[in-house]
């Protein structure tokens, strides 16, 4: 799963997939297990905001299937390291 010239290694894509699943519109970060501490944010959430406004905080972004009020629908996500 890739984005922009970028590709997520498959463990981490099917993990952030998952995730991303049962976060529909949340704000925060939620740490991707087995990943070397990194996080998935929605874009444009709060923990997305904060991200962008820290220098040394690689974002790769990626659209995922999410469910918002019970209907699936694709978003832009980011599998961030911090």
């Amino acid at each position: 799963m890739g984005f922009m010239g970028f590709t997520l290694a498959k463990d981490l894509a099917e993990n952030a997939a998952s995730i991303a699943l049962s976060m529909g519109d949340s704000e925060d970060a939620v740490l991707i297990p087995d990943s070397g501490d990194q996080v998935l944010v929605r874009a444009g959430s709060r923990a997305y905001r904060e991200r962008m406004e820290t220098k040394g905080v690689f974002m790769i972004p990626v659209e995922l299937r999410t469910l918002v009020n019970g209907v699936e629908k694709q978003a832009l996500f980011c599998v961030c390291t911090k």
